[in-house]
């Protein structure tokens, strides 16, 4: 039985993908850049660290320091990261040049900002390429669901808008995967790519930027070879002549080679250490728990802090992060997809890569909710697959107009909750309580309006106010963040909320003070401003 599905666009219906590739990408677009320049994830200082040290290597052609690890322990590669932090950084110096920026240093609130909506854009775009790879692979109504739930879902757009790694290493493992499969024709070979070679070299220009990004990435090889082993498998079996996939797999091998000098300059003339930074790298997340100062422990996971939360925490932690209706078209839709022979075996095309990196993320004992998208990307493409199965049981006009309204909504829904989508959790599981008593809650969002209500109750004056608990917002330019002389005390103290969390002991540093404020995100206490 074929597996085309009945809504496969047709070639005078191709050059419409176009107008959805753009409205896909401008609805990814708003609600990310409504987020970018609110607030500094802790992360954020070092990436905006190594973004300097990378612009600046490959300034002076320094390229043994174009690398976001020069001995220390850093997430590697991180060069599409840093790469966009540096294109943030040439547009700041541009803005500044012309007078839209005031600040004179690209480390600050401006530059941090202009980073920030840098890869928003990007995430944007990366979101249309998902729906386009999609729409020619399996079918328009797919890659419209995956493309909306992934363009609009607002912890997934939050972290859209943060210089980082995980959403871009998800983005383009995801595309890459999808793509590669279109180059081969798998599952059904009348689907195959009217220009396999170019869509392998996208493949692999997209798988290769994943692991370029971090180093997980590359488990969405092991999908890519299977792809490759099913490609070969069916043309030595197949009766009737068919395209050989050992030219598609070369081109894609040689366009992802082809990327690594550029994308991570420092391997090529430093490729021992290089090699050796990214060992230590990879094995960050098995390492022994390393302890804050002056915490109970790493993470914070069903009320109590936790070293490691066990194998069990991404099947706890992504479905409260996830929207209702995300959760309700995985339920539905994922099974439907295995279960409907027009979509089971493209379910089956991308179901290695997602077994293999959820084993990868459950199993080592460093976790944090945002390590699960790499798995969650691909889950909207596999939920879009079966969705579409109960859509084309409708009018082509009545899914047109269904899919703008639904959209429509999601945006909505997406602008409503931004900028502070890292504080999104599902209402259906709970909501904000059961997620603040679930789950380790902040990365650094919220920690600017406890900066704000400070200088509101100084009346502005921050001349010789310090406050302690507010470190990066004062780096990057929040007033009233001043940090206090070493030994002494300080006027403020700012209890945020992951370190109330993790401590056994959460006010003990404030007994003798006096609260007098509070930053509430979403029904969860971020802060407490205590003088």
């Amino acid at each position: 039985m074929s597996t085309r599905p009945d809504d496969a666009p047709p070639a005078d219906v191709r050059g419409r993908l176009g107008w959805w590739f753009w409205g896909i990408v401008a609805a990814a677009a708003v609600p990310r850049l409504l987020t970018a320049g609110r607030y500094v994830t802790t992360d954020e200082f070092v990436w905006m660290n190594r973004t300097v040290r990378f612009s600046d290597a490959l300034l002076d052609l320094d390229l043994s320091n174009a690398s976001a690890s020069v001995g220390e322990p850093a997430t590697m590669p991180g060069s599409s990261t840093m790469w966009l932090g540096t294109v943030g950084r040439v547009l700041w110096k541009v803005a500044s040049l012309i007078g839209l920026v005031d600040s004179n240093e690209f480390f600050g609130r401006d530059g941090l900002a202009v980073a920030q909506s840098t890869v928003a854009v990007a995430t944007a775009l990366l979101v249309g390429m998902l729906f386009l790879v999609v729409a020619r692979w399996a079918g328009t109504v797919p890659a419209f669901v995956a493309a909306v739930v992934v363009a609009t879902e607002p912890w997934i757009v939050a972290h859209g808008a943060v210089l980082h790694t995980d959403e871009l290493t998800a983005l383009f493992g995801t595309i890459g995967l999808v793509a590669l499969a279109h180059a081969f024709g798998i599952p059904d070979p009348a689907r195959r790519s009217l220009q396999p070679e170019w869509m392998a070299a996208f493949a692999g220009l997209m798988l290769m930027a994943s692991a370029l990004t971090k180093v997980i990435g590359v488990a969405y090889w092991t999908g890519a070879g299977v792809l490759a082993v099913w490609a070969f498998v069916r043309h030595r079996r197949s009766a009737e002549p068919t395209d050989s996939p050992i030219r598609p797999s070369l081109v894609a091998a040689g366009a992802g080679l082809l990327l690594v000098p550029l994308a991570w300059p420092a391997l090529i003339v430093d490729p021992f250490f290089q090699f050796e930074r990214l060992t230590a790298a990879a094995g960050l997340g098995s390492e022994d728990p390393v302890r804050p100062a002056g915490l109970a422990a790493r993470q914070f996971f069903r009320g109590e802090p936790v070293d490691d939360p066990g194998w069990a925490y991404y099947a706890v932690a992504l479905p409260l992060r996830m929207t209702p209706w995300f959760l309700l078209a995985a339920l539905v839709g994922i099974p439907l997809a295995f279960w409907r022979t027009t979509t089971r075996w493209f379910a089956v095309a991308l179901l290695p890569s997602v077994l293999v990196l959820a084993v990868l993320v459950s199993t080592t004992p460093k976790k944090f909710d945002r390590y699960g998208l790499v798995v969650l990307v691909p889950l909207a493409v596999l939920a879009g697959l079966g969705i579409a199965t109960l859509v084309r049981q409708l009018r082509v006009e009545h899914r047109t107009i269904a899919g703008v309204a639904s959209g429509a909504l999601l945006l909505a829904s997406a602008v409503f909750v931004a900028p502070y989508g890292l504080a999104y959790f599902n209402p259906a599981l709970g909501g904000s309580d059961t997620g603040a008593d679930t789950l380790l809650v902040g990365w650094g969002e919220g920690a600017e309006l406890a900066a704000e209500q400070i200088e509101a109750i100084e009346d502005g004056d921050c001349a010789g106010v310090t406050v302690r608990g507010l470190d990066l917002q004062w780096v990057f330019g929040w007033r009233c963040a001043q940090p206090p002389p070493e030994g002494t005390t300080p006027d403020y103290v700012v209890l945020y909320v992951n370190r109330t969390q993790r401590s056994t002991d959460p006010r003990a540093e404030v007994e003798d003070r006096e609260l007098v404020g509070t930053v509430e995100i979403r029904g969860i206490r971020y802060a407490e401003i205590w003088r």
